[in-house]
């Protein structure tokens, strides 16, 4: 039984030794190429990311990315009730006469408009709109 445990010991250190052996850094030769230096950040992101290649943009506030969901054009904060959760939401959004948009299906439980609503914490995805009208017809 002994003799058994130290050749799985004596295995296990041999599969190692050959690992590290191996790898590239476990080999004592240096390296003669010299590698090219990585491109600066910038240059990367604006190569990657359209809305950077964009001219006269001022600054990252004024940027809209891409596939994002659609701002709240008001702050919801005095209409959200905690209790009622989606409910509090769909007083206004399940009602035409309002304005407010319908939720995609993308926010119901099994993709079907009508049915019980699970993305009911708006500002976890939309952002507030950041401008100075009044929203609600308010003055």
């Amino acid at each position: 039984m002994r003799a058994k445990e130290l050749g799985f010991v004596l295995v296990f250190l041999l599969v190692v030794i050959v690992a590290v052996a191996c790898s590239p850094s476990g080999t004592s030769q240096k390296a003669t190429e010299k590698t090219d230096a990585a491109p600066p950040a910038d240059t990367v992101a604006a190569a990657t990311v359209p809305q950077l290649e964009s001219n006269g943009r001022e600054d990252a506030a004024t940027m809209v990315l891409l596939n994002a969901p659609p701002v709240l054009p008001a702050d919801h904060k005095n209409f959200w009730q905690e209790k009622l959760r989606q409910e509090s939401c769909m007083v206004c959004h399940a009602t035409p006469e309002t304005g407010a948009p319908l939720p995609t299906p993308e926010h119901y439980y099994d993709n079907q408009q009508g049915g019980k609503i699970f993305r009911d914490t708006c500002i976890q995805c939309h952002a507030t709109q950041n401008d100075t009208k009044s929203a609600f017809n308010e003055k």
